[in-house]
């Protein structure tokens, strides 16, 4: 699905896959998985404080990430 609607707006497949990988790797900084809440607790950091601390790094790694996706979709 995602790949054919790449294809109708005219999006390099390197740059699908990328987005996928941008997004993926950021959204696992703040999902509450199996390895955020064992390290959490290692280092005696509740999530509410993780998440006042890395939510203001995710917003600037989507930005970055859309500038970057941006220049590889202009720049065939």
């Amino acid at each position: 699905i995602i790949g054919a609607l790449a294809i109708l707006l005219n999006i390099p497949g390197r740059e699908v896959v990328n987005s996928y990988l941008y997004g993926m790797g950021i959204m696992f900084l703040i999902t509450p998985t199996g390895s955020i809440f064992p390290a959490l607790t290692m280092v005696n950091v509740s999530y509410q404080a993780w998440m006042k601390f890395i939510v203001p790094f995710v917003i600037g790694l989507l930005v970055l990430g859309a500038v970057f996706l941006t220049i590889g979709i202009n720049f065939k």
